[in-house]
């Protein structure tokens, strides 16, 4: 056979459909994508688990070696009963500051929780707030007593916080990130590690250059921000 008899017969063997072959191009990428995902979700969970585990560990290793600190079982450390020193004193129930009174039914309670800023981190017993709340009520009242008891405990931890944060920054659904923030919140919300008293004013000033920014109570989304030309 000659050359050109062979080119013919080639030119006269049927061609494949184009739309078959991409589609079966299409289906091989999206599955290998699909693939990928489901890889990167399993890597990410795996990590996550074993990073925040390591980050437990760490902070309680940290707080469990002041000394008027110790473990607990339940709430992973608490504050020594009677523990005395220069600045921190603790009673033998646990709180910050004085014996609480024997009886306490005659007279207005008041816990105060939340974390660093109720226990009154690097002031003395009467300068934390839940102390001088007490004095201001006493003085303010002639007929009731009343008592606040200072449940601080310093170094906010959550277990579950963490989990939730490290979820959020993982996963690749924004509906599942925003269902997770707004677990978050709900916790923070419940558990209540701060007690925020105000939120000072402020007045923020940027470069005429700097076009689409907008302020906001947290922080500025800066998404939609861009720097114009000279």
């Amino acid at each position: 056979m000659k050359r050109g008899e062979r080119l013919d017969e080639r030119q006269a063997r049927p061609k494949k459909p184009i739309g078959r072959s991409l589609l079966r191009v299409l289906v091989a990428n999206t599955l290998t994508a699909i693939v990928l995902w489901l890889c990167l979700e399993m890597f990410f969970g795996l990590f996550m688990d074993s990073r925040t585990a390591l980050q437990s560990k760490i902070q309680f290793v940290t707080m469990t070696s002041r000394d008027f600190i110790v473990a607990d079982s339940d709430r992973g450390f608490r504050l020594r009963p009677n523990y005395h020193s220069s600045t921190v004193n603790t009673n033998s129930q646990g709180f910050r500051g004085k014996e609480l009174p024997p009886d306490l039914a005659g007279q207005r309670v008041i816990l105060a929780l939340g974390e660093s800023t109720t226990f009154g981190w690097a002031v003395a017993d009467e300068e934390s707030y839940p102390s001088h709340l007490e004095t201001i009520l006493n003085e303010s009242s002639a007929d009731t007593n009343f008592v606040v008891v200072n449940a601080g405990v310093p170094s906010y931890s959550s277990r579950r916080a963490d989990e939730l944060i490290e979820q959020a920054r993982m996963t690749l659904d924004d509906a599942r990130r925003n269902e997770l923030y707004r677990k978050l919140g709900r916790l923070l919300y419940d558990e209540a590690p701060y007690t925020f008293l105000y939120s000072r004013p402020s007045l923020d000033a940027v470069s005429s250059r700097v076009r689409g920014i907008r302020p906001s109570v947290i922080w500025y989304d800066l998404r939609d921000v861009w720097l114009a030309s000279r």
